[in-house]
């Protein structure tokens, strides 16, 4: 026996590995079992394309919920352990473990977006660079692995939070990318030997022009947000003209019908300086699209996604604001409001955030 399984070494040794590969991939056997493989597989590809498109050009746009999802799968694995073990291995208590963690954790990630989509990235971080470190020692020592994992997570942490947009776009361009290659080199390659070309290939290329349609096409560019903010004003606030340069500015010489007393915020300074705000709707600040209603560019500095909100309050009638757990803070009159707690604001009262933008609240 060993001295068969000498002449089999010698064999593969004489002939090399990568020509029996090619000896073996290019039968007629072999490509008639790929092919019924690649026939039973390529319809449950299908979801993972369309995931990867979704992800690839359309990422930042649907982040959020990606993110409460995944987060709430997280959670529903962690309720499924907690279930079985609280309830001796009982299938009833793991399905409402797997329920109750999937709205519990899904729902911390959905209102405390800035501190999942830090944590998510950090742990892209620290698994990247734990193998890497891993691969440099040898895998003889995990001590470098952990502290470049620590290391490049924290950088990608603060990278996502500083820059969250082009970041987010990189990272789901790159995830989505992933996906449509797999599944493209799967369908189109005849040789399995090919596949690894491929894949890295057309991962390029989906990657480079998936962030560049998110960048560009989808969203345009920062100097026209401020003009689709205009479009959801409120019906009191001043008509925005076209200045030379194609951006709007508020018409300063036309007066704002409103009742009486009505309260509004009145920008005092900043990018909406001339513009007032009927307060009787509850407003959001901020730069994102979806929810914000009073819309800030994306290279708006020291401005949140969700900045602050405000309205009045139905029980007392009083004009509020809230803090959203914005980056850099919202001040009213000099003071730091606490983050997801209501202030009560009165009659002259100054709202500032960011760089230079100032609102007073008018009755």
């Amino acid at each position: 026996m060993n001295s068969e399984m000498m002449e089999i070494m010698e064999m593969i040794e004489m002939l090399g590995t990568e020509n029996i590969l090619d000896m073996l991939v290019n039968s007629s056997e072999f490509q008639q079992i790929f092919s019924m493989v690649k026939g039973v597989i390529t319809p449950f590809l299908i979801p993972i394309l369309l995931m990867g498109v979704a992800n690839c050009f359309f990422g930042y746009k649907i982040f959020r919920v990606l993110l409460a999802i995944s987060t709430g799968l997280v959670g529903g694995v962690v309720g499924i352990v907690l279930g079985l073990a609280c309830t001796d291995m009982n299938v009833a208590g793991a399905i409402f473990g797997f329920i109750l963690g999937f709205a519990l954790f899904g729902v911390l990630a959905w209102f405390l977006y800035q501190v999942f989509i830090f944590v998510q990235a950090f742990s892209t971080g620290f698994a990247f660079g734990f193998v890497v470190g891993s691969l440099l020692a040898k895998l003889q020592d995990f001590t470098l692995a952990i502290i470049l994992g620590v290391v490049l997570g924290i950088a990608l942490g603060v990278l996502v939070i500083v820059f969250e947009r082009p970041v987010i776009m990189a990272i789901t361009s790159f995830k989505g990318a992933s996906s449509i290659a797999l599944v493209l080199a799967f369908l189109i390659i005849t040789n399995p030997t090919n596949f690894a070309l491929w894949n890295g290939l057309l991962t390029v290329v989906f990657t480079i022009g998936g962030f560049l349609f998110q960048y560009f096409f989808k969203f345009g560019n920062a100097q026209a947000v401020p003009m689709k903010a205009a479009k959801v004003k409120t019906p009191k606030m001043n008509q925005p003209v076209m200045n030379q340069s194609g951006m709007q500015q508020p018409v300063m010489n036309q007066p704002v019908m409103r009742p009486t007393g009505a309260p509004v915020l009145l920008g005092i300074d900043g990018l909406y300086k001339g513009f007032e705000f009927d307060l009787n709707r509850t407003l959001l600040f901020g730069r994102d699209e979806e929810r914000c209603n009073v819309l800030y560019p994306e290279n708006a500095n020291g401005i949140s996604k969700i900045q602050f909100e405000v309205g009045i309050n139905g029980d007392n009638g009083q004009v509020y604001v809230i803090d959203q757990y914005s980056t850099y803070g919202t001040n009213v009159n000099g003071h730091r409001l606490e983050t997801n707690k209501a202030a009560f604001l009165n009659n002259g009262d100054i709202v500032m955030f960011g760089e230079g933008n100032v609102f007073k609240v008018t009755y």
